[in-house]
């Protein structure tokens, strides 16, 4: 067996006037010809550095702190690396247990991460100190912090949520069941007017998609069926709170509205940015949409692979 090498890169890109200037349709849906291709890895491959000291093994997820100066991964080589973005040098690396699935910062200085083992796990990088907030009884796929409620969310694989005070000795303030194994979830808000619902969507395996009130998260505000066929690996809200993106292991997108009014679900589509048969690699491992551009990213695991989309949103 060939032995495997990793790395981890930070992409720089282009803001979207630039790109526009270089004949970019920023309302166009993804084109995968060739020569759109080999243009975009060109303009990535200028801007993109690679960090030092990658983790060892695969990476399980990426966070950014807020005031955006640092990097943490999270990583199958049961390590916490936090790089410093500036200048792509790792600060400091924190061995653990098992292997982690997801990370979240609080704060500028403290972490959260969740654990195969079922931890979930605070880690003060200024006071150099760590503790163990609670535990699922199996492992942690996804963490969240939701700043509209103060709370740390977490999904895991024993088909359950549970919602934290990470400031309190008793950090745990309730678990809700869920249908099946949770996958992918995001936290935000829905609708922009005050005050607004704290929300979270949480997709899980058998393609359920539930829609919750964070207040009272045992009572759904909406029960889905995901729009995709297979397997749902990453989920994010739109910047503008009227709906979310989904994606799945087989390169495909659906973009959902939470308005169940059928004159807006007529706005639902979906498409396949990353084309690659179904079963095979790459498989998509995760989604974000950024806040300042009506744009969504979307990554993958086991290739080093990087796409931005302009998309029609509102």
């Amino acid at each position: 067996m060939c032995p495997r090498s990793f790395a981890l890169f930070l992409f720089f890109l282009t803001p979207p006037s630039a790109a526009r200037l270089k004949g970019a349709d920023p309302t166009a849906r993804p084109c995968q010809s060739h020569h759109h291709s080999s243009t975009w890895a060109s303009q990535m491959s200028e801007n993109e550095v690679e960090l030092s000291s990658p983790p060892t093994d695969g990476v399980s997820a990426l966070a950014f702190c807020p005031h955006g100066r640092l990097l943490a991964a999270t990583s199958w080589d049961s390590q916490i690396h936090l790089y410093r973005v500036n200048s792509a040098d790792l600060v400091t690396s924190l061995p653990q247990p098992s292997p982690l699935l997801d990370c979240a910062f609080l704060d500028g200085g403290k972490i959260v991460s969740g654990a195969t083992d079922g931890a979930l796990r605070l880690h003060d990088f200024e006071s150099d100190i760590e503790r163990v907030l609670g535990r699922h009884a199996n492992g942690v796929r996804c963490v969240g912090k939701c700043a509209a409620v103060g709370a740390v969310v977490t999904g895991s694989w024993d088909r359950s949520i549970k919602i934290w005070d990470a400031r309190t000795s008793e950090a745990c303030i309730g678990t809700y069941a869920q249908p099946d194994k949770v996958f992918a979830m995001c936290a935000g808000v829905l609708g922009a007017n005050s005050p607004s619902i704290p929300l979270l969507v949480v997709a899980t395996a058998s393609r359920h998609v539930r829609i919750l009130d964070l207040r009272k998260p045992s009572d759904p505000l909406q029960i889905r069926e995901s729009a995709l066929k297979c397997q749902t690996r990453a989920v994010a809200q739109m910047t503008n709170n009227i709906g979310y993106a989904m994606g799945s292991v087989e390169g495909r997108v659906a973009v959902e509205y939470f308005d169940a009014d059928p004159n807006v679900q007529k706005k639902r589509y979906a498409f396949k940015c990353h084309r690659t048969p179904v079963g095979g690699e790459p498989t998509q491992r995760a989604l974000q949409c950024h806040q300042a551009h009506d744009a969504h990213c979307v990554g993958l695991r086991q290739f080093s692979c990087l796409r931005t989309f302009a998309l029609p949103i509102n």
